[in-house]
């Protein structure tokens, strides 16, 4: 799994758009709302969707090592 941080996911809000839009693309995750962390279990391509559908709803995400 890769881990995503996502600084301005600030609330449950958040977390259910996060998760529908992860939903609707087949992408298995996990969303850590106390420590802004997305886990998703996707190859290249698929983390690239990721990282476009974050970024269409506002959110700024970056792969933590």
């Amino acid at each position: 799994m890769t881990t995503l941080k996502v600084n301005n996911m600030t609330c449950e809000h958040c977390v259910k758009r996060i998760n529908e839009a992860l939903d609707e693309a087949k992408i298995k995750h996990e969303i850590n709302l106390s420590d802004k962390s997305v886990k998703v279990e996707a190859d290249k391509m698929e983390l690239l969707e990721v990282f476009d559908s974050l970024e269409s709803m506002g959110y700024e995400a970056e792969v933590v090592k």
